[in-house]
């Protein structure tokens, strides 16, 4: 924090073709939450709201078997969906993403507690997508 106190917002802020200039700054806030290697993982409770939208798809159960995911691959059943656009048929595709990401992060898919916070810049990077959590 004693750094911010060190940038100089006048200089790096410049207005090209406006007889504006910035002067000062007041009232800045910023919050931070430390949320250190939190995963991404099956929610135990989701709200009826999400899962009876009808524009959005809770991914909460299996489509075919009506069975309940307990295996912290939402991520990997979000990209797939992002992927494939069919949300009954992408077992494979789930699969195969889950499969990438051990190979290239060395990780047990036996005990694979989720993907955390952490890790989603890299995950990025491998699937060559923009994830917002």
């Amino acid at each position: 924090m004693d750094s911010l106190s060190d940038l100089s917002f006048r200089n790096q802020t410049k207005y090209e073709n406006s007889e504006w200039a910035l002067v000062c700054v007041t009232n800045i806030v910023f919050f931070i939450n430390k949320l250190r290697d939190h995963p991404i993982g099956c929610g135990k409770v989701i709200p009826d709201y999400v899962k009876n939208n009808r524009d959005l798809y809770a991914l909460v159960t299996n489509k075919q078997t009506g069975v309940a995911y307990e295996d912290n691959l939402c991520l990997f059943r979000c990209l797939s969906l992002h992927q494939d656009k069919d949300v009954s048929n992408c077992e494979r595709s789930i699969i195969r993403n889950f499969e990438k990401y051990c190979q290239a992060f060395s990780v047990n898919p036996s005990s694979f507690p989720g993907v955390t916070l952490f890790e989603l810049c890299a995950v990025e990077d491998l699937f060559e997508v923009n994830l917002m959590v």
